[in-house]
């Protein structure tokens, strides 16, 4: 496939919502466990112009999960590793919560982040320079509607397009080989045995000793 490219049937995809489409609405769900009660804002994107785009690209970049041995796909992985290992009873567990992470999360740099990515493992998708060109679409036009009046979000992943938790997943997933690396190579660091996250929802990690059997 040459660079830049893409099938006809992706082509029809991609281009579905060209001629129906509506522009995504902005709304908070209120979160009534916490206290104070919160908001979370959100951007339904489900029946935008690039909503095509956003599913094709998300689909294809979470092919590089593969890549990370710290994500988690979903609670039932999590289960399955946790009932295969064995814990010191001096070792402690604790899990780790991300702040707004969606909007924290430059676009920018989300984006050289993916070509980081995608063009270190080119064997796992063939059309990189093309995905690459339809992700910076998709961050760089959230466009929303509230109270009839329309607006772009200039900052952070914008919340609630297709691609954004599969996005946010492998740019955290990065910053941790990150400091894994750094881990290795300077003596007041230290990684942990056993370290899981899925998303930003809640990571679980193990700080002493672990045996896997």
């Amino acid at each position: 496939m040459d660079k830049g490219s893409c099938s006809h049937l992706e082509e029809k995809f991609l281009l579905s919502k060209i001629q129906s489409f509506s522009v995504p609405h902005f709304y908070i769900i209120w979160k009534i466990l916490k206290n104070p009660i919160v908001g979370r804002p959100i951007v339904a994107g489900y029946n935008w112009i690039l909503t095509p785009a956003s599913i094709f690209v998300g689909t294809l970049l979470k092919d590089f999960y593969s890549k990370f041995d710290g994500i988690l796909k979903d609670s039932l992985s999590l289960i399955k590793i946790l009932e295969k290992t064995k814990f010191s009873i001096d070792s402690f567990l604790f899990t780790v919560d991300f702040e707004s992470l969606y909007t924290n999360i430059p676009v920018t740099d989300a984006i050289e982040m993916m070509k980081k990515l995608v063009f270190q493992f080119q064997n796992v998708i063939q059309n990189a320079h093309f995905v690459i060109d339809l992700l910076e679409l998709v961050l760089k036009n959230s466009l929303m509607t509230f109270d009839k009046e329309y607006f772009q979000q200039i900052f952070g992943i914008i919340m609630g397009t297709n691609l954004a938790p599969i996005l946010a997943n492998l740019y955290l997933a990065m910053l941790q080989e990150e400091l894994k690396n750094k881990c290795k190579h300077d003596v007041k660091l230290k990684w942990p045995k056993l370290f899981l996250r899925f998303i930003d929802g809640f990571g679980i990690c193990e700080g002493m000793k672990s045996n896997t059997g």
